[in-house]
């Protein structure tokens, strides 16, 4: 099966959406399965049996970006039709419209799996209702999309209320690389380190982690937080920790390597997800991959995940509510907290492990393909109608 990812993968992966396309795509060709990966944010290259290309796009003003890319995306899914066996969007808006009227007005053939992203006002689904012409964007998805992957029990509902049915939706999570053994570099000899990485956008609730540690050093908590991250929100976090008093606890780390955020987890005590909304947190199942016992919002993605064993469930934007959980965890004490990390790394390895997802997106590819393949076998025999 040849598989055709409509994405980016740039150079130094950051986002969500990218890594898990980029290590979905390895394990793909790795099972045999040849990917490429089309995206206008690419790099040309090739990585065995994935390769990757850059897609064309006119980059000013946001309508010409969004115009050209489904004409180019559309010309390359015409032009390169017969390599490939399965098209896979990594988010349900202009990578799975393209594909779709693709699909429909040139009549392709490949089923076409669409896997929409986070949920709320920062959601696909939200995004479909409030795009230009949103009829025009049902009708597509309607004709053209094979299959909704929703990665959270969230996400499913809310592609329910877009009444595309009959597409099938599965439920595929998000997957993680989890490392055979995590070597534990926390130390005993300084306060216990929290954990919080995510970008500086107003959705992923910085702003109320930071209301929450003044509340715990109010209450003669001992600790320091290392926040990771970049994002148009940076000054303004600095000046909220000057503000509240936090310098001496609080650190800013800035935007860092996938291996120095690896680091960061090894030498961390707790991870803190503060988020309004979410997908399914990739840097959520990062931490408890490798035995950091987690704090994060009741969002979509993270109920799917935490449990009492592993971690704490808080309301989202609750300053005090997210203190509380912070303060019991500190207090449950090291090896409480390492307990609780083996806990996740043995939930994260058994359902969320990026071989484990990477099979089950296979089986559903040959489910798909092999139904396009025998309703185009049961048309060619079908008899011409006369003229």
């Amino acid at each position: 099966m040849r598989i055709l990812i409509l994405g980016d993968v740039p150079p130094g992966l950051i986002g969500g959406a990218q890594v898990q396309s980029l290590h979905l795509a390895r394990r793909w060709a790795a099972a045999g399965h040849p990917v490429l990966i089309v995206g206008p944010a690419n790099r040309p290259a090739s990585d065995g049996h994935v390769s990757i290309v850059r897609l064309p796009v006119v980059r000013r003003l946001k309508i010409l970006r969004a115009g050209s890319y489904l004409i180019s995306a559309t010309w390359f899914l015409w032009r390169r039709r017969y390599e490939y066996d399965l098209i896979y969007c990594r988010f349900l808006k202009e990578h799975a419209l393209a594909a779709s009227l693709a699909r429909r007005l040139l009549r392709l053939k490949q089923p076409l799996v669409s896997c929409p992203a986070n949920t709320g006002n920062q959601g696909d689904i939200y995004y479909v209702k409030h795009a230009p012409l949103p009829w025009l964007w049902r009708w597509a998805f309607s004709r053209g999309v094979s299959c909704i992957n929703a990665m959270s029990a969230r996400l499913a509902r809310e592609v329910a209320t877009l009444a595309l049915a009959p597409i099938p939706v599965s439920r595929i999570p998000n997957g993680v690389v989890v490392p055979r053994q995590a070597p534990d570099l926390r130390r005993q000899d300084r306060p216990p380190r929290i954990l919080c990485v995510g970008r500086f956008v107003a959705y992923k609730g910085h702003d109320v982690l930071l209301r929450a540690i003044r509340l715990l050093l109010d209450a003669g908590h001992a600790f320091e937080l290392r926040l990771v991250g970049y994002g148009p929100l940076h000054l303004m976090l600095e000046a909220d920790i000057s503000r509240l008093g936090l310098s001496d606890v609080v650190s800013i780390l800035g935007q860092r390597l996938p291996e120095q955020i690896l680091d960061e987890i090894q030498q961390a005590d707790l991870f803190v997800l503060p988020s309004l909304c979410e997908g399914m947190p990739g840097a959520l199942l990062e931490a408890l991959a490798h035995g950091l016992p987690a704090i994060a919002t009741q969002v979509s993605g993270s109920v799917d995940i935490l449990d009492d064993e592993i971690g704490w469930l808080v309301p989202v934007g609750d300053a005090e509510a997210l203190a509380s959980a912070i303060a019991a965890a500190l207090d449950a004490g090291p090896d409480r907290l390492r307990e609780m990390g083996s806990n996740a790394r043995y939930k994260v390895a058994r359902e969320y492990d990026m071989d484990v997802v990477a099979a089950r997106y296979l089986t559903l590819f040959k489910e798909l393909t092999d139904s396009s393949n025998a309703a185009t076998e049961v048309n060619l025999r079908e008899p011409v109608g006369r003229i």
